[in-house]
């Protein structure tokens, strides 16, 4: 038998138990379930592709059905046998506007009434009023399609490319974290088991010993992340929603969940970047065909390996840096999963960074302006994971006080430059870049950010790496609109860098077993520049530890400042460090 002869077998059953009487909403909704309704649209997780009595602001969701990534469906409400239904078109209505599902249904066990929607927006007259006691084949089969679980197949390339064509065309808008787009990428990203971001939170973890064994680069970076950077935590003090994830007992666990958290977090931020640069028109810059591309790239016979996927995200970073904010999309100790050659295909990690990857892809976050981006990666943190990571977030009303008290209203006349010397995540610099723009309107986008970063007007400081990312990536965000404008009048223009920096802004960190040294015996971990001749050689120590060893020592030789000035090639100080970022991306038409 067909689903859809099934199907059509389910509703009559469903009519007749219907029309016994006695069945109240929630009973109802049980015997959907009892009869085999969801199973034979293909959902069978409670929790994950069917979620019961989902919380929005006007109330409770009765059942929704998610495809992909979380992405809804469906949204079905019920109500008791023998209830009109006219007199509910509203509350499905208010509930299609929060959730933003493909199809909006509702019933009362012997009809049932089938609306489509579009960007949330529930679309009247009904597309069919069945009664399922007398349903047809045809009307089975229209049910059918419109309801059934869309699975996306990662291991086949025609499927991936289908799921992206859709995403190009239909994405959800977000304006901001408290309308229903927001809310929406809100509750696909947070921290549980059942979420894109809590599907690549656990293929990281579980990847983790795997490549800490087999890369020296992932071994490097954990332990100089461990033994510089992580925070002191037991157990008992870490927020519940981690307490499911953290495999074994003991510390050692715990630091691993956390770095792979770091990690997820670090990589969710970027692709969500990257979208939002294609988002506000960027030229030159298409993520969706990048990722196509890479996957197009490195098929076997149109089946696509775990590994493909992690090339196809890593490609989205490639894809962004040739565009702007290089060395933001650059290689970092959070990076480790790219150092795939050894992890065995079964562990699917790859998978998992499709998955969220194709989450973020579905989002349209052109309608965000300034600092409303910002807002919404802020609210991505939940409080309890920002403190326990050590984030300690300042509301918006301290801050703004503050920057009053120290006069800092944006003018470069006033006030030249702020610096924030423990940045975080960048809660400071936002408002204080909110102030700059607003009080630089007026002036062409060019000579703003021109201004803005290569005069170091607002810069970051902060000792985490994973501060400095987050602060990075919040910084680009503000200024996202107006770079847009200003690659769009000059094609050739471009920023070396976001001017957050990682460093102790009081001292430089010290190496285990050096406490008891002075200042000027200690060993440094940050860089000193030695000069030779008409250059400069910096002398400065990577984050790659092997067996036995002490850290790796470079030397990275860079123009002398001063001989630069005196050739014309840099005016002041603020010009030399901006060239030493890195040089201008690569990106058609312009090359360097």
């Amino acid at each position: 038998m067909s689903e859809v002869d099934e199907l059509k077998g389910i509703a009559h059953s469903l009519s007749e138990a219907a029309s016994a009487g006695g069945l109240d909403e929630r009973e109802l909704v049980t015997l959907f379930f009892q009869e085999g309704f969801f199973s034979v649209l293909g959902y069978g997780r409670v929790g994950e592709d069917i979620r019961l009595e989902q919380r929005t602001l006007r109330g409770r969701v009765d059942v929704t059905l998610r495809a992909f990534a979380a992405r809804p469906v469906a949204v079905l409400e019920f109500k008791a046998p023998g209830v009109s239904l006219a007199a509910f078109i509203d509350q499905l209505s208010s509930y299609t506007a929060e959730v933003f599902p493909e199809t909006g249904i509702l019933t009362n066990g012997t009809e049932l009434w089938l609306f489509r929607c579009q960007n949330g927006l529930l679309l009247q007259p009904p597309i069919e009023q069945m009664t399922l006691s007398d349903l047809t084949t045809s009307q089975a089969r229209g049910l059918y399609e419109r309801l059934r679980l869309r699975h996306v197949d990662l291991r086949r390339l025609d499927a991936v490319n289908q799921c992206l064509d859709e995403l190009r065309s239909n994405p959800l808008p977000v304006s901001s974290p408290m309308e229903a787009g927001g809310r929406q990428f809100l509750t696909r990203f947070a921290l549980t088991a059942n979420t894109p971001f809590g599907h690549l939170v656990s293929k990281l973890l579980e990847a983790l010993p795997s490549f800490r064994q087999h890369s020296d680069f992932t071994k490097g970076a954990y332990e100089f992340w461990r033994r510089i950077y992580s925070r002191q935590i037991d157990f008992e003090e870490t927020p519940s929603s981690w307490r499911p994830f953290v495999i074994g007992p003991g510390r050692e666990a715990l630091y691993q969940f956390i770095f792979s958290l770091e990690t997820a977090y670090a990589i969710l931020s970027r692709v969500m970047l990257a979208k939002a640069m294609q988002d506000n028109r960027f030229p030159y810059i298409d993520i969706l065909r990048s990722f196509a591309g890479a996957l197009e790239a490195q098929h076997e016979r149109r089946t696509l390996q775990s590994s493909t996927h992690i090339d196809a995200v890593a490609s989205v970073f490639h894809e962004a840096a040739r565009q702007a904010f290089t060395p933001l999309f650059a290689s970092d100790i959070f990076d480790w999963w790219q150092d795939d050659e050894s992890l065995s295909e079964d562990a699917g990690l790859g998978y998992a960074l499709a998955e969220a990857a194709l989450a973020v892809f579905g989002f349209d976050f052109s309608p965000l302006q300034g600092d409303i981006l910002g807002n919404l990666y802020q609210s991505y943190f939940d409080p309890e994971t920002r403190l326990a990571l050590g984030e300690f977030y300042t509301p918006p009303e301290i801050v703004d006080f503050i920057l009053d008290a120290v006069g800092y209203a944006g003018s470069q006349v006033v006030v030249s430059r702020l610096l924030d010397p423990a940045c975080g995540s960048g809660t400071f610099l936002v408002h204080a870049l909110a102030r700059y723009l607003d009080a630089s309107q007026g002036q062409d986008p060019v000579t703003i950010l021109k201004g803005l970063v290569g005069g170091l007007r607002v810069v970051g400081f902060d000792i985490n790496p994973f501060a400095c990312l987050m602060a990075q990536v919040n910084y680009a965000a503000q200024i996202l609109p107006l770079f847009s404008q200003a690659l769009q009048q000059d094609p050739h223009f471009f920023i070396l860098g976001i001017p957050v920096l990682r460093t102790d802004s009081l001292r430089q960190e010290t190496r285990e077993g050096e406490e008891q040294l002075t200042e000027t015996q200690r060993p440094q971990l940050g860089f000193r520049m030695e000069v030779a001749g008409d250059l400069a050689n910096i002398r400065t120590t990577l984050p790659v530890l092997k067996e036995g060893q002490e850290p790796k020592e470079v030397l990275i030789a860079v123009p002398r400042f001063d001989r630069a000035r005196e050739q014309g090639l840099v005016s002041n100080v603020e010009e030399y460090f901006a060239a030493l970022l890195d040089c201008p991306p690569k990106r058609s038409p312009v090359s360097c």
